[in-house]
C-alpha cells in the first residue's frame, strides 16, 4: 500500500513504476496535500496485515531480523504492542559509512538509548513521564488496535491537523485502548532527528500549537483511564516550560486556556493538581 500526498515531484512516475513490477501493491492518490497523519491513517485503514511497524525517513534499521523477533513474540504472547530498544541521537546526519553494524561502535556524547520498559506503558511502579517515548517508531501495534485509535480520533481530527508529534497524537490513544504491551531486549530503530527533518523545519508557533494539540487530545481520550490521569498535567508543566522558550500568538493563547479549562473541568485530576496548574499559569493568562 503506497500513499501519494499529493506530491509534486517523481514520486507519482516512481509509485506507478513499481506497481508495474509488482501487482500487490496498491496505490492511493490524496486529492490534496493532507499531512503525514491523515496518510498514514489511510494506509493503516486500508492495510492488509495483521501488525503494524512504522519507519519513517528519518529512522534506519538496526536489525534485519528484528520484525520477524517482534512477530513471534506478539503472536506467542498475543500482545497489542510490542516494543524495543531504540537510539536517538538529536541534530545529527550520519554519514553513509555509519549506516549498518558500525552504529555499534561509535558513541556521539548526545547519544540517547530508549528503554521504554520504565516508562511507555505504566505497569509497574517504575512508571514515569517521557513525552519522547510515546512516538510511534520502535513499536509493531496490532492493526486492530491501531485502526480502533483512528476511528476514535476521528476524520474530522486527523483530517486537519498536519503538525509536529503526529505520531505520538494517535499513540496516545493506543496506549489508552491496548490491553497488553510487552519490551523487547533487542535494538530495532537509529531514529534520527536531524535537522533537515520536518521537526526541525517547523517555526516556532506550529511547534507550540502540535504541544497545545496533543494536551487537548490526552485529556479526551486518556481521561477514563486511571494509568495516564496524572499525564495531562504532566504535559501542561511541559508546555509551560516551552513558553518561555517560545512566544505564544494570541490565537494560541487562547487555544491553550480552553484546554487548560478542560483539566480543571476534569474529575479524574486531583484538586490539588488543578491549583498547582493553575499557579503555574497565572503569571501568563488570568483565570
Amino acid at each position: 500500500m503506497l500513499i501519494n500526498d499529493n506530491s509534486n515531484d517523481n514520486s507519482s512516475k516512481i509509485i506507478n513504476e513499481m506497481k508495474n513490477h509488482d501487482h500487490r501493491i496498491k496505490i492511493i492518490n490524496n486529492n490534496k496535500n493532507m499531512g503525514t497523519l491523515y496518510s498514514r491513517c489511510i494506509g493503516v485503514l486500508n492495510s492488509k496485515g495483521k501488525y503494524i511497524f512504522a519507519l519513517d525517513n528519518d529512522d534506519v534499521l538496526l536489525n534485519e531480523n528484528i520484525l520477524d523477533i517482534m512477530y513471534n513474540i506478539a503472536e506467542k504472547g498475543n500482545y497489542d504492542i510490542v516494543e524495543s530498544k531504540a537510539f536517538t541521537i538529536p541534530n545529527y546526519q550520519p554519514n553513509i559509512k555509519d549506516i549498518g553494524h558500525n552504529y555499534f561502535n561509535f558513541h556521539p556524547s548526545n547519544l540517547i538509548l530508549h528503554q521504554p520498559e520504565l516508562s511507555i506503558f505504566p505497569i509497574s511502579r517504575n512508571f514515569r513521564y517521557y513525552p519522547n517515548d510515546f512516538s510511534i517508531w520502535g513499536k509493531l501495534h496490532k492493526k486492530n488496535i491501531y485502526q480502533r485509535a483512528i476511528n476514535a480520533l476521528g476524520k474530522n481530527r486527523y483530517s486537519v491537523y498536519n503538525c509536529w508529534t503526529e505520531d505520538i497524537s494517535i499513540n496516545f490513544i493506543i496506549f489508552n485502548l491496548a490491553n497488553s504491551y510487552i519490551f523487547v531486549n533487542e535494538y530495532s530503530i537509529f531514529h534520527l532527528l536531524s535537522k533537515i527533518t520536518f521537526t526541525f523545519i517547523l517555526n516556532s508557533e506550529h511547534k507550540m500549537f502540535a504541544e497545545i494539540y496533543l494536551l487537548d487530545i490526552m485529556i479526551d481520550f486518556l481521561k477514563d483511564n486511571k494509568k495516564y490521569k496524572k499525564l495531562a498535567v504532566l504535559k501542561s508543566y511541559d508546555i509551560l516550560y516551552k513558553i518561555r522558550k517560545y512566544k505564544l500568538s494570541e490565537e494560541n493563547k487562547q487555544f491553550l486556556k480552553l484546554i487548560l479549562q478542560k483539566i480543571f473541568d476534569c474529575k479524574y485530576i486531583k484538586e490539588s493538581d488543578k491549583i498547582n496548574v493553575k499557579k503555574k499559569f497565572r503569571h501568563i493568562f488570568a483565570y
